[in-house]
């Protein structure tokens, strides 16, 4: 018998020096991600994000005073 269910967990990740264009860049390539598993023939149903995560990264910076850089992360899950 051939397998029918698939079991898929991913995630998008951006990062960029403005929070709003993290933030967007990461909803535009989750997009890209949803549009092609619905091309793929998964049903929306099957899909969920669990989450978007955005953190601001210092990097060196000790003082702490202004990020460096914002990283957006949205895990995606089918079923």
């Amino acid at each position: 018998m051939a397998p029918d269910i698939v079991s898929l967990r991913v995630g998008v990740e951006t990062r960029n020096r403005n929070l709003q264009d993290a933030k967007r860049e990461n909803d535009e390539r989750v997009a890209k991600v949803l549009a092609f598993l619905k091309a793929s023939e998964v049903e929306p149903k099957d899909v969920q994000t669990d989450y978007i995560s955005i953190e601001p990264n210092y990097d060196n910076d000790i003082s702490r005073e202004k990020p460096v850089i914002y990283v957006a992360r949205n895990p995606l899950k089918s079923n």
